[in-house]
């Protein structure tokens, strides 16, 4: 009887035990579960990176806080930059004393600006920007000049190996006060990489100004804050940021329009069609050989025409300025409504100095590269592109609420093809 009860207490252990394990497993399961997403979050974001939006006066208060908090680097490609010696609160006068500081941390600042002859009507733009950098020559900063004959149009700064801000903002008080502008800050050491290689090109193809050594740029930044110590609104990306310089904006950007499915939101300054090969620079550049497009910017709306042939939805927002630009982005805004574009205004108080596209849900290109044949065949101009549906969301609010007006540009209201078959 006692073996009995014996056997019966071991059977009913080994049931209790097994009860246990499976109990632990199941109650462990969701940890184990939410570990691996973590892990995999985490890995995302190491290999795809980070980014957090500072549209219009956000923008001056990230470029601040970018600098302040620089540990070794910052580098600046820089088109445009004015020191308001009458407003002395002015935005970009605290960005020169920011950079002076920097050097007092002893922060290296390099810096490529844009000072060449390529436009006559420059002149002044020059003298304002070559005054706001000589200020910075006895702390130390690194200036070199850009290559006279070639426009560098980039809006970019970097911040030790891991930190990139990409916009349209120019350091002027229209642009970081007034305008409709867009920026983003990226966190992806691979990106800064590509950026710094992008600098030390313009420099080298560039005149030193000051502060410039044979070994200048030979440098390793350290690593610098992580972007969610500096942003609040940080969003992780898809796919790893690609970099759309130069050349390559037409042709990544041709594919992306090529691949849309849903739909296509464009904000430009300036987008200009062309019926020939324009002239720049004193010279007339080659004929476009029969059947050959004029300029890029005449295939990208062609293949936007296309895409709404096909069911996707297109807009394409321009800026309605007074003077030269209003008349041609009024031109070219007829030549897109004949093309079944819609074409809106953006805010009739505001100047919209943006260059955006928005593409399906979770595509986002933005910089400093305006739809003109200069910027897409021969300036200089770095623009981003970003996966990620709320980024894309984000931006698509942005328009809506802030950018355009949501009325037809104006004078296309009597369009004969206001009601064309593919409107």
């Amino acid at each position: 009887m006692s073996r009995s009860r014996s056997r019966i207490s071991c059977v009913t252990y080994k049931v209790q035990m097994a009860f246990t394990v499976i109990v632990a497993f199941l109650l462990f399961l969701p940890f184990s579960f939410a570990h691996t997403a973590i892990a995999q979050e985490s890995t995302q974001v190491q290999n795809e990176g980070q980014c957090s939006v500072a549209n219009n006066r956000d923008y001056a208060q990230l470029v601040r806080k970018l600098i302040q908090n620089a540990n070794s680097s910052v580098c600046i490609l820089l088109y445009q930059a004015r020191f308001y010696e009458e407003h002395p609160n002015s935005m970009t006068n605290y960005f020169l004393t920011d950079l002076i500081d920097a050097r007092k941390r002893n922060v290296d600042v390099r810096i490529v600006a844009d000072t060449g002859d390529w436009n006559p009507q420059n002149g002044l733009k020059n003298d304002y920007l070559l005054n706001f950098i000589d200020m910075l020559t006895t702390s130390g900063c690194m200036i070199w000049e850009d290559n006279q004959s070639i426009v560098s149009h980039e809006k970019v700064i970097l911040i030790d190996d891991n930190l990139s801000l990409v916009s349209s903002h120019n350091w002027a008080f229209y642009s970081t006060d007034l305008n409709n502008e867009v920026s983003v800050l990226v966190d992806n050491k691979d990106f800064n990489k590509k950026l710094r290689d992008y600098f030390i090109a313009r420099a080298d193809e560039g005149v030193p100004r000051a502060n410039v050594t044979c070994d200048s740029l030979q440098w390793e930044p350290t690593p610098g804050k992580a972007i969610s110590d500096l942003c609040t609104n940080v969003l992780p990306l898809d796919t790893p940021p690609q970099l759309l310089d130069n050349r390559d904006f037409y042709t990544k950007l041709a594919q992306e329009i090529l691949d849309s499915s849903k739909q296509i939101t464009v904000v430009q300054r300036s987008l200009n069609l062309y019926d020939s090969r324009p002239r720049f620079d004193g010279q007339d550049y080659p004929e476009a050989c029969p059947g050959e497009p004029a300029s890029p910017t005449n295939v990208l709306t062609e293949l936007i025409a296309a895409a709404k042939h096909r069911g996707v939805d297109t807009k394409v927002i321009l800026d309605i300025g007074e003077g030269d630009t209003g008349g041609d982005n009024l031109s070219n805004a007829k030549k897109l409504d004949t093309m079944g574009i819609t074409v809106l205004e953006d805010s009739k108080t505001v100047q919209t100095h943006a260059k955006l596209v928005l593409i399906d849900d979770d595509t986002v290109v933005l910089g400093s590269t305006n739809w003109t044949w200069p910027a897409l065949e021969t300036g200089n101009e770095t623009s981003v592109m970003l996966k990620n549906s709320v980024l894309n969301n984000t931006y698509l609010k942005y328009v809506d609420n802030t950018v355009t007006s949501g009325t037809v540009y104006t004078g296309l209201n009597d369009s004969i093809w206001r009601d064309a078959e593919f409107k």
